[in-house]
C-alpha cells in the first residue's frame, strides 16, 4: 500500500516547493531574455582600400533596431573569433557617432562607425566582429547575452612614423575646423613676425676708438 502521508509529507513537500522556485526562476530568466533584442541592417563591413597608421576612417553607417520589448541603450564593440589567425583590432580604435542610442521597442537609429588607427600599429590583416548590443548594466547586475554582429576585415600597410604623425595632424585639423586653421594661421603670423623683426632690427652701437697712427695726419 502506498503511504500517502509519506509521499506528500514534509520531505516531499520541501522538494516540491524547491521545484516550484526553480521553475519560477527559469521562467523569469526566459522572460528577461525575451524582453531584450537587437538587429542591424548589415552582415559585413567591406573595406576595399588599405589603411594607414595614424589616420581616421569612416567604415559604415549602420542602422540598429530594438527588437525586444523593453527600452534599452545600444552601442557597438569588437568581439573576436576563437583562435583566429588575423590580428585583432583594439577596442580603443573604434569611433562611434553617437556612442550610444536609446531605442524604444521597434525603434531604430543610425550609428556612424569608424576607425582611428594609432601612429604605431602593426601592419597586417585584421579581423573582428563588429557587434551591436545593449549597454552593459551596472556592476553586479546580470548581463543578458543579446547581440547582432557584422564581419569586419581590413589591412594596415606599413608607413613611416613621420607619415603617421602627418596623417594624424591632418585628421585633427579637419575634425576641429575652423578653429584649428585659425590657430595655425595665428601661429604662422607670429613666427613670420619674429623672423622679420630679427632680420631687419637695427642695432646702433657707438664706440669710441682711440686714435691710431693712420688717424693723426702729417705734422706741419
Amino acid at each position: 500500500m502506498i503511504n500517502r502521508r509519506r509521499l506528500f509529507g514534509k520531505p516531499y513537500g520541501v522538494l516540491t516547493a524547491l521545484g516550484c522556485v526553480l521553475a519560477g526562476l527559469l521562467l523569469f530568466q526566459g522572460a528577461a531574455q525575451a524582453a531584450k533584442g537587437v538587429s542591424i541592417n548589415v552582415g559585413s563591413v567591406a573595406v576595399d582600400d588599405v589603411l594607414y597608421p595614424g589616420r581616421s576612417y569612416h567604415l559604415a553607417t549602420i542602422a540598429v533596431r530594438n527588437t525586444g520589448t523593453d527600452t534599452d541603450d545600444y552601442t557597438f564593440s569588437f568581439i573576436y573569433a576563437e583562435g583566429q589567425e588575423e590580428l585583432r583590432p583594439d577596442a580603443s580604435w573604434l569611433v562611434l557617432q553617437p556612442e550610444t542610442v536609446t531605442l524604444e521597442p521597434g525603434e531604430q537609429a543610425a550609428i556612424r562607425v569608424g576607425l582611428r588607427l594609432p601612429v604605431k600599429v602593426r601592419p597586417g590583416e585584421y579581423f573582428a566582429f563588429l557587434t551591436a548590443h545593449p549597454v552593459l548594466p551596472a556592476e553586479g547586475a546580470v548581463a543578458v547575452g543579446v547581440a547582432a554582429a557584422a564581419r569586419l576585415r581590413f589591412e594596415v600597410v606599413p608607413a613611416s612614423f613621420i607619415q603617421g604623425l602627418m596623417f594624424r595632424a591632418g585628421d585633427w585639423f579637419a575634425k576641429n575646423a575652423p578653429w584649428s586653421y585659425l590657430l595655425a594661421g595665428a601661429a604662422a603670423l607670429s613666427l613670420l613676425w619674429t623672423v622679420v623683426r630679427r632680420k631687419f632690427a637695427v642695432s646702433v652701437q657707438v664706440r669710441r676708438r682711440k686714435p691710431g697712427p693712420d688717424d693723426r695726419g702729417d705734422s706741419p
